[in-house]
C-alpha cells in the first residue's frame, strides 16, 4: 500500500508538471488575455504541494529520477525547440533537485512534522527555478516576436502613451480628450484664449486662425498631421517615432531588458504565490489526511542527558 501511495503521488506530481508546462505555451504562446495566468498559478501551486509531499515520503531515488526525467522531456516536446528555452528547463530541473533534497533534510532533521516548515524549506528555491524558466521563454519570445514584427512593438508604445492621455491631462483645466481631432482641440484652446472675442471672428477668419495655429503645432513638434485626424492617433505615431530615434543602435538589448523587467515584477509580487502555494498545500494536506492517505504516527524520541 505504502509502494502504491508513492506510486500516485509520482504521477500526480508529473502529470501536474505536464498540464504546467502547457498552460505555460498557451500563455506566453498564445496571446491569452492576463486573467488567463489564474490557471499556470494554480497549476503551478497543486504542482509544488503534491512534489513536496512526494520528497518528503520518498525514499526511491528510482521515482524522484523518473519524476524529473520525464518532467524534463515533456518540457522538450511541449515549448519551443530553443537553445534558451531549453537552458531554462535544465535549470529549472537541477533547482527542483535541489528542491528535494532540502524537504528531504527538513523532513529528516526535524523531531516533529510540520507543513509550514517543510515547503518553506525549498520554496524559494523553486520559486527562483520558475523565474529562470519564464525568463528563458519570456527573452526568446520577444526576442523573435522583436524581429519579426519591430513596428508592431512602437506602435504599441505609442498606443499606451496615447491611452494615457486623459490621466495625464487631470491636472489640466481643459482635459483632453484623445478622440477629437486636431482641429477640434485647436479650436477649443483658442476658445479658451481668446474667449468672446472669438465669436466675433466669421468663419474664414476662424479656419484662418485654425490654421495657423495647426501649422504652428505641427512645426514644432516635427510633426505630420492632418485636420481631422484624431490626438489619438497622431500622438501614438508621435511617441513611436520617439521611441525608435531613441532606441536606434540599442534594439538588440530590448529582448533582455523586457524580460529583466518582466522578472523583477513578478518577484516583486511573489509573496502573493507564496500565500497560494502555503494555502493550497494546507487544504491538499487536510484532506488527503482526512481519507487517511497521510498518517500522523507519535514517535518516541531519544535524548541525552548527564547524570552522576
Amino acid at each position: 500500500m505504502k509502494n502504491i501511495k508513492l506510486l500516485a503521488l509520482a504521477v500526480v506530481s508529473l502529470l501536474l508538471l505536464i498540464i504546467d508546462w502547457w498552460l505555460f505555451k498557451n500563455a506566453l504562446y498564445g496571446q491569452k488575455p492576463l486573467l488567463f495566468w489564474v490557471w499556470p498559478a494554480i497549476i503551478t501551486a497543486l504542482w509544488i504541494a503534491s512534489f513536496s509531499f512526494f520528497s518528503a515520503v520518498n525514499s526511491n531515488k528510482f521515482y524522484f529520477v523518473g519524476v524529473n526525467l520525464l518532467g524534463f522531456l515533456a518540457y522538450l516536446l511541449i515549448m519551443p525547440k530553443d537553445l534558451y528555452v531549453i537552458l531554462g528547463g535544465v535549470i529549472f530541473t537541477l533547482l527542483a533537485w535541489w528542491f528535494e533534497q532540502r524537504v528531504r533534510q527538513e523532513e529528516k532533521s526535524r523531531a516533529d512534522f510540520s507543513l509550514r516548515r517543510l515547503l518553506s524549506s525549498g520554496l524559494t528555491i523553486i520559486v527562483y527555478g520558475l523565474l529562470i524558466l519564464l525568463g528563458s521563454n519570456i527573452y526568446y519570445h520577444t526576442d523573435k516576436d522583436f524581429k519579426q514584427h519591430p513596428e508592431k512593438f512602437y506602435e504599441q508604445l505609442g498606443q499606451t502613451a496615447a491611452n494615457s492621455l486623459p490621466f495625464l491631462s487631470k491636472g489640466i483645466d481643459a482635459k483632453i480628450d484623445p478622440n477629437q481631432t486636431l482641429d477640434e482641440f485647436l479650436i477649443n484652446q483658442a476658445k479658451k484664449e481668446a474667449g468672446p472675442e472669438i465669436s466675433q471672428l466669421n468663419k474664414g477668419q476662424l479656419s484662418q486662425l485654425i490654421a495657423g495655429n495647426r501649422e504652428q503645432l505641427l512645426k514644432q513638434f516635427q510633426l505630420s498631421a492632418s485636420g481631422n485626424e484624431t490626438l489619438q492617433v497622431i500622438i501614438g505615431r508621435y511617441v513611436s517615432d520617439q521611441v525608435k530615434n531613441l532606441l536606434k543602435g540599442y534594439e538588440r538589448f530590448f529582448p533582455l531588458i523586457f524580460t529583466l523587467i518582466v522578472l523583477a515584477t513578478l518577484r516583486a509580487f511573489a509573496f502573493i504565490f507564496t500565500w497560494l502555494v502555503f494555502f493550497i498545500s494546507w487544504i491538499l494536506f487536510k484532506l488527503l489526511l482526512l481519507v487517511r492517505f497521510f498518517i500522523i504516527t507519535k514517535v518516541p524520541v531519544e535524548v541525552d542527558k548527564i547524570g552522576i
